[in-house]
């Protein structure tokens, strides 16, 4: 029987390469696999934690899931007895590839794998190999020796039960804290030079005097807002509104708002008076809230320049929210 399930002509050389060849070239990759990403494994950093993690967890857990889809090789040479029967062991190999496929993925992303790395296992590993394992994106430059700041790990509950700094970790504190140009941002893990923090600091409150411009008498911006620059990283950001805090110069405000206690200045003679006009107003209806066309009308103002004293109202917690 030829390739074709043609039992009346002869098999020809042709024939049997056409059907052993994906099978060779099947089996060739499935040779050249570990030793050839072991290759680039090694080149890593970090090559015997990399390499264990490889060869002692990955592979391993690889190699059982895809079981069943090896032995169809074999199996295969067996079963496939004409066209009918190739096309239903086709179909089979398919079905069963794409689950196993799935289980694959299902397990790297997942805590699958932590269960079967970790309990089942006893896999141990520090933080960045462990996230890496679970399928985390962590950006490590120097390879895990802490060197370079850019794996920092957040601990939100349980930071208690840390140890203390050791080995690189401290070096790097105790050499971070010596210069007297640079500041420690404990809580998100990063060094600042002083003249940077100064610089995002006027950065960050001129954006705020931006955004406010149009309502002055305004205190408070959503945190969302803030725009990210080159120079005003997301890590800079959070450093300065703490440094500022911490100072008394900000603090949080409604509904997910940073207050600038430094913008609630005494108001003019006329906005003042407006301004009072508008708490007497709202405290007089109760329960019922004036609407912002009532608002306007006792100050006679509209548009920015109304929500520019009703912003400084609700900033100082004088009132809570309009009408309808």
């Amino acid at each position: 029987m030829n390739a074709e399930g043609d039992t009346t002509r002869p098999v020809t050389s042709r024939d049997v390469w056409k059907t052993w060849l994906p099978l060779a070239l099947s089996w060739l990759m499935m040779g050249i696999e570990l030793p050839l990403l072991s290759a680039v494994v090694a080149r890593l950093a970090n090559p015997e934690i990399n390499l264990g993690a490889y060869g002692g967890v990955v592979f391993p857990l690889s190699l059982l899931i895809e079981a069943p889809i090896i032995m169809l090789l074999t199996a295969s040479t067996k079963l496939s007895r004409d066209l009918t029967s190739y096309r239903r062991l086709w179909k089979f190999m398919m079905l069963s590839g794409g689950g196993l496929s799935a289980l694959h993925l299902l397990i790297a992303v997942t805590p699958m794998f932590d269960f079967l790395a970790g309990n089942l296992l006893g896999v141990e590993g520090e933080i960045l190999e462990a996230s890496r394992l679970a399928g985390v994106s962590q950006a490590s430059v120097c390879g895990g020796h802490g060197r370079c700041s850019t794996c920092p790990t957040r601990v939100l509950t349980g930071s208690e039960l840390l140890p203390p700094p050791e080995g690189e970790e401290a070096k790097v504190l105790e050499f971070a804290q010596a210069l007297d140009t640079a500041e420690i941002h404990a809580r998100g893990m990063r060094v600042f030079l002083r003249d940077q923090v100064a610089v995002g600091e006027r950065e960050l409150l001129a954006a705020v005097d931006r955004m406010l411009a149009r309502r002055p008498a305004a205190a408070s911006i959503k945190r969302s807002s803030i725009r990210t620059t080159r120079t005003l990283p997301a890590e800079l950001v959070e450093f300065v509104v703490e440094k500022m805090q911490a100072a008394g110069r900000v603090k949080a405000g409604r509904q997910g708002s940073i207050l600038f206690l430094d913008r609630l200045k005494p108001l003019p003679a006329p906005d003042q008076a407006r301004f009072d006009k508008i708490i007497s107003e709202c405290e007089t209806r109760a329960f019922r809230p004036p609407t912002l066309e009532e608002l306007g009308a006792v100050v006679s103002l509209s548009g920015d320049a109304l929500m520019s004293l009703l912003d400084r109202a609700q900033d100082e917690g004088l009132i809570d929210k309009v009408g309808e």
